[in-house]
């Protein structure tokens, strides 16, 4: 298969591929941090001799048609029964501020996500950058060979201007429109693909009502013919019977313990959704690996409805605290190279798939979402699709 990007290696730090793009010191914005007072620069110089460098993105197999060709193989297939492959922080592949480190959790485009085979995209939404930050996006910002848009604003007074939507991981990372119409984009040209969408407000940042009733027509303005509305079809249509109607994107909101908001506008009954991220807090891959299988045997537990009623996401992410994310670097190597260890101890011949596999089934795994996109990583979750 062709590779969509072509990097160097993976202990590369991307410092100086994203820096240019972005002013080494930004005002502070409304949203003050811990490091506003202090230079940028200096600050992430630091986090990265504390914490290791973020990886340089990988080469990526094209797996922009998977769904369709699985749909043609297995036409009874439907979302919940399936393994789909997702991104955690999708949006985060660039950053703007201190904190670089610990904000970026993806190294390849939203677009580039899409086309590597990711059917899940986790967004999180603000909209309390500052003035200079939202004059640098409109300069630094263009939509290349996407159609012209222009957002809509008739809810809004006419004496505003429309919110300006970031997606962000505590630092701003980029703005919200371009991945939107990169998501539009990637959907018209492979029409027998879905995507589920869970975009929601960033757990310390401000999504103001006028900026989440924004967000709400932007989504209907983009896809008003593709979002799948109806929790009863989602569950009971085959994926292809679903494409064939035009219906692609599957919206949820937050997961529960949270704090976001659940789209009341564009779905007063979004889809019912688990996610092991309560199973996610530590920074020792071999204490992850026992928790997500303890989630997993979990969900299998619940029965009925979590079973196979509900979009369940299995988070094989890495999140420690702060204190201990510099205590296990000093001790274990950078948040990259464990995140890299959880990784192999969840693909490999005695690993988590396999373990669960054999114990309570592939049926508790239906998203699997990861930092650090990896076509092994993609490979390994479309695998368990023939093995179910």
């Amino acid at each position: 298969m062709s590779g969509l990007t072509s990097h160097g290696s993976n202990q590369t730090d991307q410092t100086s591929r994203i820096q240019p793009l972005i002013p080494i010191c930004t005002a502070p914005s409304h949203h003050a941090t811990m490091f506003s007072w202090a230079p940028v620069a200096l600050i992430n110089s630091t986090l990265t001799l504390v914490t290791g460098a973020i990886p340089s993105p990988t080469p990526l197999d094209d797996r922009s048609n998977w769904m369709r060709d699985h749909a043609l193989l297995h036409p009874d297939a439907t979302l919940h029964n399936i393994r789909i492959p997702g991104t955690h922080n999708s949006a985060s592949y660039r950053y703007r501020g201190a904190g670089h480190v610990w904000a970026v959790c993806q190294t390849h485009t939203v677009r580039e996500q899409l086309e590597a085979g990711i059917r899940y995209l986790d967004l999180r939404v603000c909209d309390d950058a500052s003035d200079l930050d939202n004059a640098a996006a409109e300069s630094e910002f263009t939509f290349g060979d996407h159609p012209p848009f222009n957002p809509p604003i008739n809810i809004l007074s006419s004496s505003k201007d429309p919110p300006h939507l970031w997606c962000s991981h505590t630092s701003l990372t980029i703005p919200l429109l371009p991945n939107l119409l990169d998501l539009r984009a990637f959907l018209a040209s492979h029409p027998h693909e879905i995507v589920i969408l869970q975009i929601k407000q960033d757990w310390n940042r401000i999504l103001t009502p006028l900026g989440a009733a924004y967000l709400d027509q932007l989504l209907h303005a983009l896809f008003p013919p593709r979002i799948i509305i109806q929790d009863d079809i989602l569950r009971a249509w085959p994926l292809r019977r679903l494409t064939d109607r035009g219906k692609q994107l599957v919206l949820v909101g937050h997961a529960g313990g949270s704090k976001g908001f659940d789209l009341p506008l564009t779905n007063p009954r979004p889809p019912a959704y688990l996610s092991s991220w309560n199973h996610t807090h530590s920074g020792d891959v071999n204490i992850l690996k026992r928790n997500l299988a303890a989630w997993c045997e979990e969900v299998v537990a619940g029965g009925g409805r979590q079973q196979h009623g509900c979009l369940k996401n299995l988070e094989v992410i890495v999140t420690p605290t702060a204190i201990g994310m510099v205590r296990a670097t000093v001790m274990a190597g950078s948040l990259a190279s464990r995140t890299r260890e959880l990784h192999a101890v969840v693909v490999g011949s005695e690993g988590l798939f396999e373990e669960v596999g054999r114990g309570v089934g592939w049926g508790s795994m239906n998203i699997v979402s990861f930092d650090y996109l990896s076509s092994e990583m993609v490979g390994a979750v479309l695998e368990m699709n023939g093995r179910a």
